[in-house]
């Protein structure tokens, strides 16, 4: 009830990883899962003062700039991240209707998840189903099996600790042709240590 009314969770989210008191907080072959929870949107910039939900705002820190230093902390690329930004917050009219007068729309949350390939969750729907959706999606991403060649997908056998796992979106796996990488879903995730293998035709010959 104090303070500047601008919700800062980009720059609190980079302010926690970075503190030394948490230097022994992530760990470095773990995945990171950021959640944010929000009924407003991020206005975090290097300032003290109001800026009054101004998105033209000069000082106004860009979403990639977060994208960027999560890169950076996890070792990660655009095609191999090893991080994801969930959010819960408003996304649509009818959610905005029912949080007035100091509810707004999370454009820049939405921003983020989006770029980072998080799950978006409505902040008037039920947080059970959304964080189911979440840690799905973790575990989706937690596990993704990056190639070294582009396959030929007609030639691709994919198989987890010795038995064969078929392609489906809901209870085995995805090729991602923008990270060339296999996505495993549902009851086809492998379990913690498993074996995975894939075999498959290159498209082009070295």
């Amino acid at each position: 009830t104090i303070g500047s009314g601008d919700e800062r969770a980009f720059s609190s989210m980079k302010e926690t990883l970075a503190s030394n008191l948490n230097s022994d907080f992530r760990r470095s072959d773990a995945y990171l899962a950021v959640i944010i929870v929000s009924d407003e949107d991020d206005f975090s910039y290097d300032g003290g003062a109001y800026i009054n939900r101004n998105y033209n705002h000069a000082g106004l820190h860009t979403t990639a700039s977060y994208v960027s230093y999560l890169d950076q902390l996890t070792g990660s690329t655009s095609a191999q991240r090893r991080f994801s930004v969930s959010a819960i917050g408003i996304f649509d009219d009818a959610c905005l209707a029912s949080q007035q007068p100091w509810g707004i729309k999370g454009q820049r949350y939405e921003q983020m998840v989006d770029a980072t390939n998080g799950v978006k969750g409505s902040v008037c729907g039920n947080f059970a189903t959304t964080l189911d959706s979440i840690q799905s999606r973790i575990l989706e991403l937690s596990t993704q099996f990056f190639l070294n060649r582009i396959p030929v997908l007609s030639s691709l056998v994919i198989a987890v600790n010795g038995t064969r796992v078929e392609g489906d979106s809901n209870n085995g796996w995805t090729y991602h042709s923008d990270t060339n990488s296999i996505r495993f879903h549902g009851t086809s995730i492998p379990p913690q240590g498993a074996t995975i293998s894939v075999d498959f035709d290159p498209v082009t010959i070295r």
